[in-house]
């Protein structure tokens, strides 16, 4: 089973973001990644080494005080930084536009890639399936809707899940039985 990644190199030895399956870390570290961060700890993780830089969230999901299930302690005003339907964020040399996908959770979200044809998916839509609705904030007929939302979108993607293998678009359309669902209705 694949996990997805940001891989980044910032003037320094190259870091790893979202690595928390069994055997990802140390894989990371014998290629010669100097920092790995796990899912659940890795933004302290990350603002220990770079204690200036923003941290993105939907603001329906950042909460005062501990947080819990799909809901994250809010951060100080130097690092907190919130998205929302329609913004633009560069990274790099990438423009990634802002869909807002609740379902998993109220404020899930999906990436899309300017020009690439490619989407980060988050816990939204996964290869035949999608995340899961169980945890407090979660909604499946929300899902459902922004699974159809996805499927609408006019030409092939790859799809970058939270967790597990790379998709596209045009097979999730034909396959995925959420999305096929969400958009029958």
């Amino acid at each position: 089973m694949a996990k997805n990644a940001i891989v980044g190199q910032s003037g320094g030895p190259t870091s790893v973001i979202n690595a928390s399956l069994a055997g990802v870390y140390e894989s990371c570290k014998r290629r010669g990644a100097g920092k790995v961060y796990g899912m659940l700890h890795g933004v302290a993780g990350l603002l220990e080494t770079w204690p200036e830089l923003p941290v993105y969230i939907h603001k329906a999901d950042a909460v005062d005080g501990a947080g819990g299930e799909l809901r994250f302690p809010r951060l100080g005003e130097k690092n907190q930084r919130y998205y929302q339907e329609g913004d633009k964020l560069t990274l790099g040399g990438l423009t990634l536009d802002v869909l807002e996908t609740p379902g998993h959770s109220q404020g899930s979200v999906c990436l899309l890639v300017e020009g690439q044809n490619v989407i980060f998916a988050g816990d939204t839509l996964f290869r035949c399936s999608c995340g899961r609705c169980d945890f407090p904030g979660g909604d499946y007929r929300a899902m459902l809707r922004s699974l159809a939302r996805l499927g609408r979108l006019e030409g092939q993607y790859t799809v970058y899940p939270g967790h597990d293998s790379a998709t596209d678009m045009d097979y999730e359309r034909k396959y995925n039985p959420y999305m096929k669902q969400g958009m029958n209705a």
